[in-house]
């Protein structure tokens, strides 16, 4: 039994390395000048406000950078006084509306989130933010993504905690979306 319960808690912790590893294997993959690369994207509409430097991107957007892709309702880019029509002249990405963020291994959902082109961390906010792997997954109100380092920081909401959920490497269990606390079962 207790060789049994060590294997478990060392596939647990695997499972944690792994969500944390979807952050940091993109980075690995990639140059250092990740925020060099090109970056794609196609809407339905575009309209651009150059003296606030921003464009406004709405209806299916879907914006590309190497192995990155998010998917949202609408994507204001920022960009830099002066920096011209290059990817280094965008400073910051901001996704609204269900919005999907697809990693090389993994997927993110999230009302909305930005990112930070040069420092490549994106910030999820918004109830039932969620990164997962396979059927595993992290959960929370504010999930910050710093992929260059490979760390994953997830914060509580007014109304429920951070949740993670892991599975056995392997495992067919398709994971469902918790609506109540846990222990809310247990007092009913």
């Amino acid at each position: 039994m207790g060789q049994l319960r060590r294997g478990w808690k060392c596939k647990r912790w695997a499972a944690v390395f792994m969500i944390a590893a979807l952050c940091a294997a993109p980075a690995a993959a990639e140059p250092q000048t990740a925020s060099a690369q090109r970056i794609d994207i196609r809407s339905d509409r575009l309209q651009v406000d150059n003296v606030n430097r921003v464009a406004d991107f709405t209806g299916n957007v879907v914006a590309r950078q190497a192995d990155t892709t998010i998917e949202a309702d609408r994507i204001r880019v920022h960009y830099k006084e002066g920096g011209g029509e290059s990817v280094e002249a965008i400073e910051k990405i901001v996704a609204a509306g269900n919005v999907r963020i697809r990693f090389e291994n993994g997927l993110a959902e999230t009302p909305e989130a930005v990112y930070n082109v040069s420092s490549r961390v994106f910030v999820l906010t918004g109830a039932g933010s969620r990164v997962s792997s396979g059927s595993s997954y992290i959960e929370g109100e504010k999930i910050t993504l710093r992929r260059d380092e490979g760390r994953v920081t997830v914060e509580r909401g007014q109304r429920r905690q951070v949740e993670a959920v892991f599975y056995p490497e392997g495992s067919e269990e398709k994971p469902e979306k918790n609506s109540d606390p846990p222990g809310e079962d247990a007092r009913q």
